[in-house]
């Protein structure tokens, strides 16, 4: 088991999983958002390729618009 960051909120995982497995499991696989991963963005490229670490943060960043 690790522990991770995620949205500022310490959470458990079972064990290895991708940045894509996160999201699913959160039910974010789609929408309009960027990851943010230990203070650096991440491509949604990327995402099936990046394996969670224990001690990782992610955030979940949102775009605002307006005028």
């Amino acid at each position: 088991m690790i522990e991770i960051q995620f949205n500022g909120e310490a959470v458990n995982l079972d064990g290895d999983i991708t940045v894509a497995e996160l999201l699913a499991q959160n039910q974010m696989s789609e929408g309009r958002f960027i990851v943010v991963l230990n203070d650096a963005l991440l491509v949604r490229a990327d995402y099936d390729v990046t394996a969670i670490k224990a001690g990782d943060a992610i955030d979940i960043v949102s775009p605002i618009t307006g005028g």
